[in-house]
């Protein structure tokens, strides 16, 4: 039978442009040999093999034994190249499984194909630091990184949230300034996406460069004001010396990128309230308000800047207004309303003599 619709499906097409994976469930009739004989194409995936993926997530270790001790093997890796070990670290709510893996003689170091180890997994995926202590102490190296440069401080950086797994990782000698393919440090991975203002003081007390900058020129506190809508954080960074008028390598300052792509007008109050100057232009001549009314849909982010001082009627780049980058561009009109209500004058017109309205019928 099986053969049957193996022929019938490789009938269809003369060329082959698509997978067939057949997954063998323990069977014991000579149909696994049979595929892996005859049908060389196919992906076999026999689960036999890989019955230790579900024991990685069974916080049993005594499942664990019964199955290696029944043939699954120790190393077996999934279609992401994950193996046993990897799923524990990341997954597994009792350390003792990763211990016994390793003990049974797993790979510490091995990689994904992304290049991530189970230490890896471990920083950015299990809050308990155990796990962390006893992948450092069966082997694992401290200073891996994924195929993007990121270590373990890394990964630890944007997804956990407990700073405990930090303090272990610079007790092993982690480097707290290591950098990553696009130039970012654990810093900045922190201040971007950490909802923990204790993440980012911890790599502050371990001597992380509060101004470091990445490829781009930008620095942690850009990535706070750009992605982190926790206000805390910001503020964390300010507190710690951040430059709060720096600007990455296209001149873009620290509160244009708050105004362009962060919905929490929080972020703009407290950078303000830091000594961000509203009225900074970038290399085009455009300022934060400009950037808030071309793309952040939240009209309060308008309202904040223009508390903080910012002249709504500035021209920008062609003598365009901040009335005028919304008339075209924003999606929601409460923008627009917002930009009226605190003083944007509609009668300017740009080097083309063209007013904020003249380009309302351009907005889909």
């Amino acid at each position: 039978m099986l053969r049957a619709c193996l022929e019938s499906v490789f009938a269809e097409s003369d060329e082959l442009n698509f997978e067939v994976i057949v997954i063998d469930n323990a069977s014991e009739d000579g149909s696994a040999d049979m595929v892996a004989d005859t049908f060389p194409q196919v992906r076999l995936i026999r689960n036999t093999r890989n019955v230790g993926f579900a024991a990685a997530n069974n916080p049993e270790p005594k499942v664990l034994v019964e199955l290696l001790d029944a043939g699954a093997e120790l190393d077996a890796r999934d279609l992401g190249g994950l193996t046993p070990l990897m799923w524990a670290a990341a997954q597994n709510a009792n350390p003792e499984v990763v211990a016994l893996l390793l003990k049974r003689g797993a790979e510490a170091n091995a990689r994904s194909q992304k290049g991530v180890t189970p230490l890896l997994f471990a920083a950015g995926n299990n809050a308990n630091p155990d796990f962390i202590t006893i992948l450092l102490k069966a082997g694992a190296d401290r200073d891996a990184k994924n195929r993007s440069g990121w270590n373990a401080f890394m990964f630890a950086a944007a997804n956990n949230p407990n700073p405990e797994i930090l303090r272990v990782l610079h007790r092993s000698g982690a480097d707290p300034n290591a950098r990553s393919a696009d130039g970012w440090t654990p810093l900045m991975r922190a201040a971007a996406h950490t909802s923990t203002p204790e993440v980012v003081r911890e790599f502050l007390r371990f001597g992380a460069d509060v101004n470091a900058r990445g490829d781009e020129q930008e620095t942690p506190l850009m990535a706070a004001a750009r992605f982190n809508t926790n206000a805390a954080v910001a503020r964390e960074l300010l507190r710690n010396g951040a430059d709060q008028n720096a600007r990455d390598k296209n001149g873009v300052s620290v509160l244009m990128w708050a105004a362009a792509s962060n919905p929490n007008p929080e972020i703009v109050s407290v950078l303000a309230r830091g000594g961000a100057y509203p009225d900074a232009r970038g290399k085009n001549g455009d300022t934060a308000i400009m950037a808030a009314a071309l793309s952040n849909p939240n009209p309060e982010v308008v309202y904040a800047l223009a508390k903080a001082g910012a002249d709504v009627n500035m021209k920008g780049p062609r003598g365009w207004t901040a009335l005028m980058f919304a008339a075209l561009n924003t999606q929601n009109p409460e923008v627009v309303a917002a930009l009226l209500r605190v003083g944007a004058d509609a009668r300017i017109r740009n080097r083309e003599g063209r007013r904020a309205i003249d380009y309302a019928g351009g907005n889909p």
